[in-house]
Formats: structure tokens, C-alpha cells, sequence
């Protein structure tokens, strides 16, 4: 998130809080100029062609699963995202990998808000 705060305010935004409304043209312009680079930044250093070759496998033994419980929908799609993912080279504009980065993400910042809305513990 210190990254993220760093790039907005390079880009001109200024610092928000939660509860802070903001134009549509203001978030979009964030998403672009700044939540993408960093998703594209992010998934270029994450998804090393190791780890894509392990994702790969993970996929292919779930599209295996998904096709012995006789879901072939969800196997029709897990064999779309392998054949993505197989032979790639840039991780930073596969928007499958910015998706990956991006839910990642999401998942981060809301496990911080929801510790927030914790009290902490009474002292003994």
C-alpha cells in the first residue's frame, strides 16, 4: 500500500480516506494511471516463468478433477486459462496474471480493513 500511496500522489491524487467520495473520472483515471501500472508491475515480478509452469500444472490437475466430477464447463474454462498461460512470456500484460494480482490484492486490503474494525483486546 506504500507504493500505491506513493504513485498517487506522484500522479497528483490527493490522499483519501475510506469514506471520501470521488468523481467517476477521478477513479478511473487512478485505475488507469496508477492501480494498472502496479498490477502489471506486480504480476511481471510475481509470475516467474517457474511459477506460471506451476500455476500451469495446479490448472491442469483441477481442469483433471473438474472432468472426472463430469463438470465440463468448469474444465472448458480451466483448459482456456492453461492455454493462456502456457507459452507466456510478458506476465505483466496477461490479464489473466493482473486479474490473479488484482483479487490478491483486493483480498490484502480488505484483511487490513476488516482488522481495523476490530476492537483490540481489553488490558488485564
Amino acid at each position: 500500500m506504500t507504493l500505491f500511496n506513493e504513485r498517487a500522489m506522484q500522479q497528483g491524487f490527493p490522499a483519501t480516506t475510506p469514506g471520501d467520495a470521488q468523481s467517476e473520472k477521478d477513479v478511473r483515471r487512478m485505475l488507469e494511471d496508477v492501480v494498472l501500472p502496479l498490477m502489471r508491475e506486480m504480476a511481471q515480478s510475481v509470475f516467474t516463468q517457474d511459477r506460471i509452469r506451476r500455476l500451469v500444472a495446479d490448472l491442469r490437475k483441477y481442469r483433471s478433477d473438474r472432468l472426472i466430477a463430469n463438470d465440463r464447463e468448469t474444465a472448458a474454462l480451466g483448459m482456456g486459462a492453461i492455454t493462456y498461460l502456457e507459452r507466456e512470456d510478458s506476465p505483466g500484460l496477461n490479464t489473466f496474471l493482473i486479474t490473479l494480482c488484482w483479487a490478491s490484492l483486493s483480498s490484502a486490503v480488505q484483511a487490513i480493513d476488516d482488522s481495523a474494525d476490530v476492537a483490540p483486546p481489553e488490558p488485564r
